[in-house]
């Protein structure tokens, strides 16, 4: 949904958070902040690595505007490129 003027933008994402769930006929809805195309590519850069912690049900995060958060081990850990989020799976597929 596009609003016209910022100021009901930002009034409809706070309501929403304030409610926590927003449903409309049954459906969820979810409401998210506009990415950029840029920071939605750099975000999809780590489309091949979420899948990778999916199959080894480890959790993870990606945070604004393009970090990957993994949480392993009881250890959080940052990543800015997904080069260095594969070295980190390869060191754990390593171990298994």
């Amino acid at each position: 949904m596009k609003f016209c003027w910022l100021k009901d933008r930002d009034r409809v994402m706070k309501a929403a958070r304030k409610k926590k769930a927003v449903e409309f006929e049954g459906t969820r809805l979810m409401f998210f902040s506009d990415l950029s195309a840029e920071i939605q590519q750099r975000k999809r850069l780590f489309d091949g690595v979420k899948s990778r912690l999916h199959s080894h049900q480890i959790e993870f995060g990606l945070q604004f505007p393009a970090k990957m958060r993994i949480f392993h081990n009881g250890k959080t850990l940052n990543f800015f490129n997904p080069a260095d989020a594969e070295a980190f799976i390869q060191k754990i597929e390593a171990e298994e």
